[in-house]
């Protein structure tokens, strides 16, 4: 439950923010943010020299665009990586609403039993044993997926 939830949250505060500073989602940060970045402060100063073009740093609005938000192409990326995650049974299961503001709203899923299909990806190991003295019976493991990480072989061969 947690890891869903934390992967619905994480998927909505990245593209709440996308949405806010690139709302078409071309990679660039959108024209009405940096109108803002140009806008003078409250004394009317210009944080742009208008002869230079450049702020106290020596840097052009490009330059201190591209230094603000460097993260926009990957952001775009890791958001088109996760959604296929969120499939539509986790969406129904967790009640998933999309906000107008582009963040995400869900419920815990503590009703969801192990009757129910949920569709998710990832990998298990269902371990068992003998509780009974005397049987000779060693703990065996049953490979349910293939392994989650490049060490579990290790585990496996030493359990």
């Amino acid at each position: 439950n947690q890891v869903n939830s934390d992967l619905f949250n994480w998927f909505g505060r990245l593209n709440r923010d996308l949405m806010r500073y690139d709302a078409n989602s071309d990679g660039q940060l959108d024209q009405e943010y940096i109108d803002e970045l140009l806008a003078p402060d409250g004394d009317g100063v210009s944080p742009f020299d208008p002869g230079s073009g450049l702020n106290d740093e020596g840097l052009t609005i490009d330059q201190a665009v591209a230094q603000l938000f460097p993260g926009i192409t990957a952001g775009l990326a890791a958001r088109a990586d996760v959604e296929p995650m969120l499939t539509d049974a986790l969406k129904v299961a967790y009640n998933y609403r999309l906000l107008a503001t582009g963040a995400s709203q869900t419920q815990w899923a503590g009703a969801i039993t192990d009757t129910q299909d949920i569709d998710a990806s990832g990998f298990e190991g269902v371990r068992s044993s003998s509780i009974l003295p005397g049987t000779g019976a060693l703990p065996s493991m049953r490979r349910v997926k293939k392994p989650f990480s490049p060490t579990w072989p290790l585990v496996w061969e030493n359990w």
